[in-house]
């Protein structure tokens, strides 16, 4: 998980009346399998590492729903959306080469962890939907050359797909994410040298021509063995190192077999701002609309705007399939000012038209505790699930610095930095004591205020 870098700065507010023009009064049309006529999703992608990996446990379908109800209560509302990873195979990351290309079923794990369909009961005794995302580790060629009975992903993926057939209610897949980054195995290159560029020698042989195949054959077979099932077609927001090009159709299966789009899209402060930045409430649409390669002295996005081309143009639902944000990787800030600028990020209001990333996602006109200048229903109508990143991590993750001039950029590289994107009571703002003069509500009450409207739907509707 790595989202692109992305522009904090206020400079774009005057292309606001552009893309509200735009997409302003559209009608969302339910098309789709499981899409919503009105409405969105609301889901959650909770850090599971303990249950899952707790080898040969008792009660794992309990513990996975006791996290859920957890959430669930703490926030107010049900998620109609659960979501998990799973090898799809195993790769080389573990010091059991013996799980290399090793693949799950769906009622166990070669490395002894919790089963899917353990963690699917859990969802479905407290009402939600799975949300599963199959990652490829290793083999990913396997998908793409072959395919036919003998080749162990062919038959790997006929047997889950039989499997999400009995559990006969609705899952997403969500298959091979991210492709368009740089960072996983199924990834046409990997960043090895770190720079954001790519350069001779990494390149992996996963072309987006064959990125298509693979999806196009796993989708052909869930398609037909289990209907219940909608395939998630669902890049990272942006390509880095690649120019001002198109970073989305080139990957894109074709309608047939992507029943909704996803987009995995964060927001950290990616120009590295100072403590007393303040975001623009109408990042989040235009993330959705232009591409981080754009010229901002251009009104016109050079690149692809997404919602159009996925979203009204073939009407297709989007997912947001992972979001979140935060600054708590700031180690240039003092401890206290980069908790408070990461509570700012997330919860903090300064007016109607710049606020945290909260709001910026979930604020809808009908929000009635303030003036929310860009409402995802009336902007973005075919936004129809949104599953916040609940979880913190560590990873490498580069940044911008600019200088004062603006005349030289640098990236800076925050190595196993710490990114905690929670809003729950385990998060760094468990209580609103970062907010500034302490009268600003606490991240997880904000969320609860957000969801609560009838527009967030808690089940999935067939």
């Amino acid at each position: 998980m790595m989202p692109k870098i992305i522009r904090y700065s206020l400079i774009y507010k005057w292309l606001y009346l552009s893309i509200a023009f735009t997409l302003i009064g559209r009608p969302a049309i339910c098309g789709e399998k499981f899409e919503p006529k009105e409405g969105c999703y609301i889901g959650m992608a909770l850090d599971w590492a303990d249950i899952a990996t707790e080898k040969n446990s008792k009660n794992i379908t309990q513990k996975f729903s006791d996290a859920i109800a957890k959430f669930n209560n703490e926030t107010g509302k049900a998620h109609a959306l659960v979501k998990q990873f799973i090898y799809f195979p195993h790769g080389a990351q573990w010091e059991n080469k013996s799980l290399l290309g090793k693949f799950p079923a769906w009622n166990n794990d070669p490395a002894g962890w919790a089963s899917c369909e353990e963690f699917c009961k859990a969802v479905d005794i407290n009402g939600g939907t799975p949300a599963i995302v199959l990652e490829p580790q290793a083999y990913f060629e396997y998908f793409y050359n072959e395919w036919q009975k003998g080749n162990p992903a062919y038959e790997a993926t006929v047997n889950f797909a039989e499997a999400c057939a009995k559990f006969k209610k609705p899952i997403f897949i969500i298959f091979a994410h991210e492709m368009n980054g740089s960072w996983y195995p199924w990834s046409a290159w990997i960043d090895r040298n770190s720079n954001l560029t790519q350069d001779k020698g990494e390149e992996t042989g996963h072309t987006p021509e064959k990125y298509q195949e693979a999806f196009r054959n796993v989708s052909n077979i869930f398609h037909k063995k289990a209907p219940n099932v909608a395939m998630v077609w669902c890049p990272n927001q942006g390509w880095l190192g690649k120019g001002r090009v198109d970073p989305y159709t080139q990957f894109y299966p074709g309608d047939e077999y992507a029943d909704w789009v996803g987009l995995d899209f964060y927001e950290r402060g990616w120009d590295m701002p100072p403590r007393d930045a303040k975001l623009w409430g109408g990042l989040f649409i235009h993330g959705l609309t232009h591409d981080s390669m754009d010229n901002p002295d251009t009104e016109e996005s050079e690149s692809v705007n997404f919602y159009k081309t996925f979203c009204e143009e073939k009407n297709k639902p989007l997912m947001l399939s992972e979001t979140g944000a935060t600054c708590t990787y700031r180690t240039d800030l003092t401890e206290r000012d980069r908790k408070e600028m990461s509570y700012n990020w997330k919860a903090q209001r300064w007016n109607s038209k710049e606020y945290g990333w909260l709001i910026s996602v979930y604020g809808t006109s009908y929000f009635d505790k303030f003036q929310i200048d860009y409402p995802i229903d009336k902007m973005l109508p075919k936004l129809k699930a949104i599953i916040w990143f609940n979880q913190a991590k560590s990873e490498d993750i580069p940044a911008k610095k600019i200088s004062e001039d603006k005349s030289k950029i640098e990236i800076v590289w925050f190595k196993k930095g710490w990114f905690d994107y929670r809003i729950g009571w385990d998060s760094v703002s468990e209580t609103n004591k970062y907010a500034p003069d302490n009268k600003y509500p606490d991240e997880i009450s904000l969320y609860s205020l957000l969801i609560g409207s009838d527009y967030f739907i808690s089940k999935v509707r067939p």
